[in-house]
Parts: C-alpha cells; sequence; structure tokens
C-alpha cells in the first residue's frame, strides 16, 4: 500500500486546494437563465427579453463660493422605458392590461422584473409602480419569415428600485398551456375583400406618449398619457390575386365612395402551428383603403410581384385569450 510522507500530504493538499479555488465561481456570482414578469404579487410568465429602465439624475448647476466654478448637485431621477418582449403563452392579465391600453383605458399596474438562476431560483428583482403602457408592437404576418415571433411591450413607470432576490422558486402562473408562435400561421379577414391570397402582413406598432406631470413637493413625479396612435394595415398581395383589393381601391379612393358607411371591419388572428387555434385575435375596425403601391416590374426578377396596400384603422381591439383548462 503507497503511502504519503508528511510533506507530500501537504503539498497534495495545497495543489487541490488551489485548483478548486479556481475552478469555483466568485463568491454570490450567478449566471441569470430565466427572467419573468410580476404583475400585482404574481408571476405571470417567463420574458424573451428586457431592456431599459436605466435610472437618470441629470445634475443641476449652482454657482460656487466664486464666479469661476459651478456646484453640480444631482436632481430628481428619472426612469426610462422597460422593454419587453414575449411570445403567446403569457398569463392573460398581461393581455388584458394590453387590451385596456388599445380602449384608452390608461391602467396603471405595480410590478417587478424577476431574474433567476438556471434553478429558476429568485436572484435579484427590479420593482416598479405606476407602470403606463407606451407602445405595444404586434409582429409581422410572414411564411418567409423563420424567426420566432414575439410581442414587443414598452412601459414607464413612475419609480423603480432594485432589489435582491429570496432565494425562492420562480413559477409563473400560466393558466394555459405554452404555445409556438410563428409568424407564417395568421388569418386576416376584411368585410367584402377576398384576403385568402394575402402573402405578408406588415407589423403593427401602437404608441402613446407620457409626460411627466410634477405635483407638489414630491421627488417622483406622476404622470400624464397623451393621445393613441394607431398605425396603418399594410398588407402584400401577389398581383394575380389582388383584384378584390384593386377594387376596393378603385372605389373608395378614386370614385370618393368613402362615407363612414363605405368603411369596413375585419380581424387578425395568430393561430397556432395546427392552423385551427387562435393565440391572439385583433379585431380592426372603421377601416379605409388610401393607398396602392404597385411591385417593381422586372425581367430579371424572380419569385412573385407583390403590390402593396396601405389601409387607415381608426379602432384596433386585442381579445384577451380564453383560459386553457387542458394540461
Amino acid at each position: 500500500m503507497k503511502t504519503f510522507s508528511g510533506a507530500a500530504l501537504a503539498i497534495l493538499v495545497l495543489v487541490l486546494g488551489t485548483t478548486q479555488a479556481q475552478n469555483a465561481p466568485p463568491q454570490g456570482a450567478f449566471e441569470a437563465s430565466h427572467f419573468a414578469l410580476e404583475l400585482d404579487g404574481t408571476v405571470v410568465g417567463f420574458l424573451r427579453s428586457i431592456s431599459g429602465g436605466e435610472i437618470t439624475a441629470p445634475p443641476t448647476y449652482q454657482m460656487g463660493q466664486n464666479s469661476c466654478t459651478w456646484h453640480k448637485i444631482p436632481g430628481p431621477a428619472k426612469y426610462g422605458e422597460v422593454t419587453l418582449q414575449f411570445g403567446p403563452s403569457m398569463n392573460p392579465v398581461v393581455y388584458s392590461w394590453i387590451s385596456s391600453f388599445m380602449s384608452c383605458e390608461h391602467p396603471r399596474r405595480n410590478g417587478a422584473i424577476v431574474v433567476a438562476d438556471f434553478h429558476h431560483r429568485e436572484r435579484s428583482r427590479r420593482e416598479f409602480t405606476n407602470a403606463l403602457i407606451t407602445e405595444v408592437t404586434l409582429p409581422p404576418c410572414d411564411p418567409s419569415s423563420r424567426d420566432a415571433a414575439s410581442m414587443t411591450v414598452k412601459f414607464k413607470p413612475e419609480y423603480i428600485r432594485d432589489v435582491k432576490g429570496d432565494g425562492k422558486a420562480v413559477t409563473p402562473d400560466l393558466s394555459k398551456r405554452q404555445k409556438a408562435f410563428h409568424p407564417a400561421n395568421f388569418r386576416l379577414t376584411i368585410e367584402g375583400v377576398d384576403t385568402t391570397h394575402v402573402a405578408k402582413v406588415e407589423e403593427l406598432t401602437l404608441k402613446q406618449k407620457v409626460v411627466e406631470n410634477p405635483i407638489g413637493e414630491n421627488r417622483d413625479p406622476g404622470q400624464q398619457v397623451g393621445p393613441l396612435e394607431i398605425p396603418d394595415l399594410v398588407v402584400s398581395v401577389p398581383d394575380a390575386h389582388a383584384e378584390s383589393f384593386f377594387d376596393w381601391f378603385k372605389s373608395f379612393v378614386i370614385n370618393g365612395n368613402n362615407d363612414e358607411s363605405k368603411h369596413k371591419n375585419g380581424s387578425l388572428v395568430y393561430l397556432s402551428p395546427n392552423l385551427q387555434d387562435s393565440l391572439l385575435t385583433l379585431n380592426l375596425k372603421r377601416m379605409g383603403i388610401y393607398s396602392m403601391e404597385p411591385g417593381k416590374y422586372d425581367v430579371s426578377a424572380e419569385g412573385v410581384n407583390l403590390v402593396k396596400f396601405r389601409i387607415a384603422i381608426e379602432c384596433m381591439e386585442l381579445l384577451v385569450p380564453a383560459v386553457d383548462s387542458n394540461p
């Protein structure tokens, strides 16, 4: 049996200890693997990306003891917009918040961005209060796209603070099954218009300005909202199958038949991979076509020539997904 002298054993322990210390992560370090959104105390789903939420305090200037110097003193803290990206499998509470934003109800929410490690243990959180949605972008519908589709939501809080995580497991209350979200899976309908050959629907971004409203001695000012900006519906249709859109454009624009009774309603439905289940439904109300852009004709070009139509929308309504009780 091989034995070690006292000196050799001491050297072996020293080498092993040094190796373990080099391989061990720094104290308190972790890899952020999961990001969740919490609203009013409930974790409502995991996020694909987060950005923004910067905190700044632009300095104010005061005259120093002599006329050649200025004191730079931090002013009131300002909190930047937070940008979130996620798929269609969040808790219905999230879509209800978005739906209220589209209806100009201006709901304010409290919550947190929760950062968890690989084992879903909460490691840190950014808490926010009185957040107002400022922008919502619905993904484009494009069969040629290979990327996963995501919704983008921006909100502006009145206050942000960073808090250490409590180490508990982060378990979202989804209340529905996880489903894929692909830009090729959609269904567009417009009253009296053949939309079965629509090749592409561009992304839709709704915006609402939020301005600060200083109140009395409050260090953190309140926020007020402006009017909601609703985008156009921009669709591309193969030239050979655009007759129905051409007829609508001719009647509505060229012939001037565009009074209130001639506006149309419709819907844009984001579908699951089986093309049967609705993930999100966007109702489009009082639509009026106003632009037709022919594609470029080139003898050397390959593929189908597409015509782009722009359609003004007066109102959008997002239907909140129903709770899915299946496991």
